[in-house]
């Protein structure tokens, strides 16, 4: 698990700095696109976000009618979270957790 470790420092310095290298803000155009299709099969239901980060993806899914929970190991990211969603918060749950040691 020593990569791993390594990985968790990697991340809190990154959000800390706030120098990461991916997107703060919006949708990934994938996860639109994947959007867009998932509706096609399945209207309603729980996802799953697991390493959530900021939890931009979430807000998409939630406004569509889905219950996301976003599960992320980093605190500071989660509280930067909520930023993300303008509407109602009954549909979204962020979740401090690590995915080797659910929280459930």
């Amino acid at each position: 698990m020593a990569i791993y470790e390594t990985q968790k420092k990697y991340f809190e310095a990154a959000y800390q700095k706030g120098e990461h290298g991916w997107p703060v803000t919006g949708t990934s155009p994938a996860i639109v696109r994947f959007l867009d299709h998932f509706q096609s099969e399945k209207k309603s239901g729980r996802i799953l976000d697991i390493g959530c980060g900021e939890g931009r993806n979430t807000a998409v899914f939630s406004q569509a009618g889905y219950f996301f929970i976003g599960l992320d190991y980093q605190s500071l990211a989660l509280s930067r979270g909520s930023k993300f969603h303008e509407g109602p918060r009954e549909n979204f749950q962020l979740v401090q957790g690590d995915v080797f040691y659910l929280p459930i």
